[in-house]
């Protein structure tokens, strides 16, 4: 097998560039904390959402963002930027950061909608399934989980009870499909 070469400009721009060494964070003075290694100013949602909604209602923000959107930069995208802005400026935790995912969303839906944009774009995931196969994924999963969890359930302290409805599970193999409430009942 040949021997790698390396570009010695390129490994010492690497060397150069700025980039933290690994294991740096924890040579930093302890009285000089980063601002996402001190306590949170939030720690709630509904505060941090308010904060959140002045921010992007912000002229200047609102308008940039208006402009991203018609562009077709997808929410999930700008959602993500926002949360972690707020992270890491110490305005939550990763746990609150997390649960503020959905809510700044709808919130830049709705801005989008109202600021005329019909059909914002959500999500620029291309690897979307359809229906048959979500539903084998599915399969999959829970004969998996048949394999490798009910084996654990037979020697754990569950009653036998709940170990032979557990064995006794049935999987559909196609989807049911439920009828509606509103509909007529069909005569037999």
């Amino acid at each position: 097998m040949a021997e790698p070469t390396y570009d010695r400009a390129g490994l010492e721009h690497l060397a150069t560039s700025g980039a933290p060494i690994p294991g740096q964070s924890l040579t930093n003075n302890p009285d000089n904390p980063q601002p996402f290694e001190q306590k949170p100013q939030f720690t709630s949602i509904q505060p941090a959402l308010d904060t959140v909604f002045l921010e992007i209602t912000e002229p200047e923000t609102y308008h940039s963002l208006m402009k991203l959107m018609r562009e077709g930069v997808p929410i999930g995208q700008l959602t993500d930027i926002i949360i972690y802005k707020g992270f890491s400026a110490g305005l939550w935790n990763p746990d609150l950061a997390m649960m503020l995912l959905e809510p700044v969303m709808y919130m830049l839906i709705a801005i989008a909608t109202h600021g005329g944009i019909d059909e914002p774009v959500i999500d620029d995931d291309e690897d979307t399934m359809d229906d048959t196969e979500q539903l084998s994924e599915l399969q999959k999963a829970m004969e998996a989980a048949k394999d490798k969890v009910i084996p654990k359930l037979k020697t754990s302290g569950v009653p036998r009870e709940i170990q032979k409805r557990v064995e006794q599970l049935d999987i559909p193999k196609e989807p049911v499909e439920a009828s509606s409430l509103l509909s007529k009942e069909v005569q037999a």
